[in-house]
């Protein structure tokens, strides 16, 4: 036994020299002070230990924790092991005396809660406003309906009058006055699905007031040509107004050297064709130019046609014949899913016409079926009064071949080609 201690740190040393001293210290220490006889260390360290290193970092204080255990030990009873008692702090902040709220503060705080209030309720009370007075409307109109039947007239396309002179009146406060049911009816949030769709050369018929203007997408990966055609002169001028006035306020920023014309004119004859744009180089215009748009919309103008189906098929005869991906996109709105509703929408078709100058009880399926255009997609929304299409020409039309000239009578000048009013915005 007189031998294990001094062999601990020989038999336990390993490659390091500097634990291995460690090692040797502790052992040759515990050896010495746990016998009551001296035994006489070793006159030399052995062979692994190389006295003239300086003594490692943690040496001394294992040292000394190794001699007061030892001295315990001769002392008294078997010293009982060290624990270790983390110093535990008080992390409570001390609580800061509370100072009484003044009148002037609490009054404050109450003035900002109601107006907290007040911004809630101006948007809530508008909604709910516009809500009553939407189905208000419902309702006087279905009262109407049943006291009343329709005019036989008033619910055919070929029957129904040419109510296209109303949008030159009705094009200063045509925004404000539709600008509340197209919000409730959900077609504002079609308008801009529509349009994020259309890419390349586009073309927008029955532009209208342009309500669609604010949400294409400009640039080499959206629109590259936008041309809105519409057949009241007054509208166009609205349209233009708004072009101004979207360019001014920096809402459109990437339309810059992107080519948008306004023009007057039928779009049932012979349209023209996507302007003329630059090559790469910019020095020279492209060459082959192609006829065709890659992107037509319309958006509510089957109801103030006289003739829908020869104008849907004019459209697909002027998309562009080498794009396989291009597309006629429609918002319309028509008969109902339900009978109740069409009543209501026959009743008030006539009124509706000379005041809005569209004709709203139409069976758009049934024209966008006579046309023979494919339907590529179809939603329909509000009880199936308003439609939403995706079309491509049909098997039997072929892009590129326009219908040929208006049949609408030259005598009131719309519809000729000398009628065109070019305006580039």
């Amino acid at each position: 036994m007189d031998r294990f201690w001094p062999k601990l740190g020989t038999h336990l040393a390993g490659p390091c020299s500097r634990s291995s001293e460690i090692i040797w210290h502790v052992s040759g220490l515990l050896y010495s002070e746990s016998h009551t006889s001296f035994v006489q260390r070793p006159a030399t360290p052995p062979p692994f230990v190389t006295p003239h290193l300086p003594m490692p970092r943690g040496v001394q204080p294992a040292i000394n924790a190794a001699k007061q255990v030892a001295k315990s030990a001769r002392s008294g009873p078997a010293a009982q092991p060290l624990r270790y008692a983390p110093v535990v702090r008080n992390s409570t902040p001390k609580p800061k005396a509370v100072e009484p709220i003044s009148q002037e503060s609490r009054a404050e705080d109450e003035l900002k809660q109601a107006r907290r209030r007040k911004f809630f309720l101006y948007p809530a009370g508008f909604f709910g406003f516009a809500i009553a007075f939407y189905s208000a409307s419902l309702y006087t109109s279905l009262s109407h309906s049943l006291n009343g039947s329709a005019d036989p007239k008033d619910t055919s396309v070929e029957t129904q009058k040419d109510v296209a002179d109303v949008y030159d009146r009705t094009a200063a406060s045509f925004d404000a006055d539709v600008n509340i049911s197209e919000w409730l009816q959900g077609i504002t949030s079609a308008r801009r699905k529509i349009a994020a769709q259309c890419k390349g050369d586009v073309l927008e018929v029955s532009c209208g007031t342009a309500r669609n203007l604010g949400y294409y997408q400009f640039g080499k990966e959206g629109v590259r040509s936008l041309t809105l055609i519409d057949l009241s002169e007054q509208m166009v001028e609205v349209a233009k107004k708004k072009w101004d006035a979207l360019k001014q306020g920096g809402e459109i920023r990437r339309a810059m050297g992107v080519p948008v014309r306004f023009l007057k004119g039928d779009v049932r004859g012979e349209m023209v064709p996507p302007p003329e744009l630059p090559n790469k180089e910019g020095s020279e215009k492209e060459e082959g130019r192609k006829k065709g748009y890659d992107a037509i919309v319309q958006t509510m103008g089957l109801c103030s046609t006289p003739s829908p189906v020869q104008l849907l098929r004019n459209l697909a005869a002027h998309l562009n014949p080498e794009n396989p991906d291009a597309k006629i996109l429609l918002i319309e709105h028509g008969r109902s899913y339900y009978q109740w509703l069409n009543r209501i929408l026959d009743s008030e078709a006539s009124q509706h016409a000379d005041q809005h100058g569209c004709w709203w009880n139409r069976e758009i399926e049934d024209i966008v079926a006579e046309s023979g255009l494919e339907v590529v997609s179809e939603r329909r929304k509000q009880f199936g009064t308003v439609y939403i299409y995706e079309l491509k020409p049909g098997k039997a039309q072929q892009p590129g071949k326009p219908e040929g000239k208006s049949e609408t009578p030259q005598t009131d000048g719309k519809a000729s080609w000398s009628s065109w009013l070019p305006s580039l915005g």
